[in-house]
This record gives C-alpha cells, sequence and structure tokens, in this order.
C-alpha cells in the first residue's frame, strides 16, 4: 500500500514536471473531460471488482480456467454495463454526468499536486499504522 501511494506521488510529480516544462506535445495530454460519470463509474468499477474478486479482464481470464463463480460475474457484468448504458441514454442521465470536473481547474496546478501528494502521504501513513496495530486488517 506505502508503495501504491509513493507511485502515485511520483507519478503526480512527474506529470507536473511534463507539464510545466513542455516536454511532451500539447495535444497528447488528456483534457479536462472527465465528470462525475469518471467518478461514479470508477466507484461501480471498485465495489464490483471488490464483489467479484477481480477485474474485467481477469474475471474473464479466470472464468476460461473454468472458476464457475466467475462464469456468473462475467454474465453479470455485461448484462450490468449494458442496461446501465441503456437507462443513462434513455433517461439523459449520460449527458448530466458528463459535465467536466478537473482539479487543477478547481484548485490551482500548485493545489491540486498539493492535494494529491497530502492524500497519499496520508494514505501511506494509515497503512504505516495499521500494518503496526492491525486495527482495520480483516484477518
Amino acid at each position: 500500500t506505502r508503495a501504491a501511494a509513493l507511485a502515485l506521488v511520483i507519478s503526480t510529480l512527474g506529470f507536473a514536471i511534463l507539464k510545466f516544462t513542455d516536454l511532451k506535445d500539447k495535444s497528447e495530454w488528456v483534457f479536462p473531460a472527465a465528470g462525475a460519470g469518471a467518478l461514479a463509474g470508477g466507484l461501480a468499477f471498485g465495489v464490483g471488482m471488490t464483489l467479484a474478486g477481480g477485474c474485467g479482464a481477469g474475471s474473464i481470464w479466470r472464468a476460461g480456467e473454468g472458476q464457475v463463480k466467475l462464469w456468473a460475474t462475467v454474465a453479470c457484468f455485461a448484462l450490468g454495463a449494458s442496461l446501465a448504458r441503456l437507462l443513462a441514454g434513455q433517461t439523459g442521465l449520460l449527458q448530466k454526468l458528463g459535465a467536466a470536473v478537473f482539479l487543477p481547474s478547481a484548485l490551482g496546478w500548485g493545489g491540486a499536486i498539493g492535494l494529491i501528494v497530502a492524500v497519499a502521504l496520508g494514505w501511506a501513513m494509515l497503512a504505516t499504522w495499521n500494518e503496526e496495530t492491525r486495527r482495520f486488517s480483516a484477518i
């Protein structure tokens, strides 16, 4: 967990260096178009991945290996994604979820980088504390 937090800090700082030194072509940047839909999708993905015991690709792989639980997971994944997309399009929710949200636009680049680094450091400190105390461990 600490390694993931460190990787987040390093990638954020590396991105900031590339962004501010013009070492990368501006046409290759990710545009600030991720909205509430991205947040909702990420949350749904995380919950589904936790319940299924793996992501979509991993579930398909293990279903191919013959794990029956993952057959149901893959079928529900396909059905759920198809129905969610259909309903979101028919109800107009798809357009509402596409509103642009970009952290540097809200906080400025310094504030956004500072917030990401602070969250990652807090995450690493919590993980270290939890390893010592086992307070939030399931086993």
